[in-house]
């Protein structure tokens, strides 16, 4: 085999490599008798010249895509092992149109590549709720508690301002024999006025249609019950009936601590996210179509929702060219060797063993989750494909973790 084309390689190249006559014509013969076995199982017929035009069979094109790993080989051997300019050899070969035993194969040079991990714009830290917040968050919770341990009176005459009614909803499309009913308390019917008025006066089954004030759909009502609402006073007696606490202040701080550690956590996620996007806004690209970064960089397939899915090979959406989707796909993985290796970070046992361990399942729980989910959508993938997908992860979330530690830890 012969390379035609080595001293114009850069960036994203199509390399043209001769095939020598002798193994294009093994191929060939090769893939003539694949077929003529076949044609002679399923009809009885020979492969011929006639029959060959009648199912349109290329044996060039079959027979390349044969010798495609014995191409992908050399190239390796003559580019890779030689230079660290060329980052890894396309599995897409194609025959060319010119010459007989000329096929192309996409070439990628390593990029000159900038980012930045360790010099991200630190986000502020959770705060906590305000005592305004806390006060409303308090009186919200109790009410909701007041409600839940609320002893009900059935009342024997029409819904009045102020009860409690249970009442069945139905929508246009809908029967109110198949619907179930709800309980609603003052403050609840306080959000829907139209509602309200059409309700007082009504008792139970009593059934009518209404327009509410924000649609064009009538709504079917059917009181079930009107009540008399019994609810304690909210005291420390209160809080030892309806909480594990014995005061009224315990159950208070618990509610504003449980809703804090909520939100915390939610804002630990949103930090880390917004550094994860940082870092992958920061890649700079050069001898790349533009399209590539535009693509990484673009707020409508990338954002703080999914950075981190994006960055462990999770997010399917891909530039439509062919060359630049493939390219993608090592970029990043690239770009993560760089990192670790500047961090003195090693990933190939840990990467060997889930390979290892693969068809058994028996991972780490650090990486379990993401990996069950490979495994769920890998039965179509090569081991190879499979290898580069594991590689990915465990790279990225090693990344992920170098990125925290310089944009979230105290002590950076």
């Amino acid at each position: 085999m012969k390379i035609k084309n080595k001293n114009e390689l850069k960036g994203i190249s199509e390399v043209t490599v001769s095939i020598p006559d002798e193994l294009l014509e093994k191929y060939k013969n090769r893939q003539a008798l694949g077929f003529n076995n076949t044609l002679l199982q399923l009809f009885g017929l020979p492969l011929n010249k006639f029959n060959k035009e009648i199912i349109d069979v290329d044996l060039k094109s079959f027979a390349i895509s044969q010798i495609g790993p014995r191409v992908k080989e050399f190239l390796t051997e003559e580019l890779l092992d030689d230079s660290d300019d060329f980052a890894f050899i396309s599995n897409f070969i194609t025959p060319t149109n010119d010459d007989e035993n000329d096929i192309q194969v996409m070439v990628y040079s390593k990029p000159t590549v900038t980012y930045n991990y360790k010099d991200l714009e630190k986000p502020e830290p959770f705060q906590g709720l305000y005592d305004d917040e806390k006060e409303i968050l308090i009186e919200k919770e109790l009410k909701e508690l007041q409600k839940n341990n609320a002893r009900l009176t059935p009342l024997d005459r029409s819904f009045e301002e102020g009860d409690v009614i249970s009442i069945i909803t139905a929508f246009e499309d809908e029967s109110i024999e198949d619907m179930k009913s709800q309980i609603i308390f003052p403050e609840q019917l306080d959000k829907y006025p139209t509602l309200k008025e059409n309700l007082i006066g009504k008792s139970a089954e009593d059934v009518f249609s209404f327009k509410p004030s924000d649609s064009s759909s009538e709504v079917t009502i059917k009181v079930v019950q009107v009540y008399e609402a019994d609810m304690d006073d909210l005291d420390d007696e209160f809080a030892s009936e309806v909480s594990e606490f014995d005061t009224l202040d315990e159950l208070k701080n618990f509610i504003v601590e449980t809703e804090e550690n909520k939100l915390k956590d939610q804002h630990e996620t949103e930090i880390k996210n917004d550094v994860l996007l940082q870092f992958i806004n920061s890649i700079e690209i050069a001898d790349v179509d533009d399209s590539l970064i535009e693509f990484v960089q673009n707020p409508d397939i990338i954002d703080e929702t999914n950075v981190g899915l994006f960055m462990e090979g999770f997010i399917n959406k891909k530039p439509t060219n062919k060359s630049l989707t493939e390219y993608y796909d090592h970029l990043l993985n690239y770009i993560y060797d760089l990192i670790l290796k500047e961090e003195n970070i090693e990933t190939d046992e840990i990467i060997n063993t889930i390979i290892k361990n693969w068809d058994s399942g028996d991972f780490d729980d650090e990486y379990k989750k993401k990996l069950e989910v490979l495994k769920n959508y890998s039965t179509n993938l090569s081991q190879e494909e499979i290898n580069q997908n594991i590689s990915e992860i465990i790279k990225a979330n090693k990344v992920k973790d170098v990125i925290y530690k310089y944009s979230l830890d105290s002590e950076n």
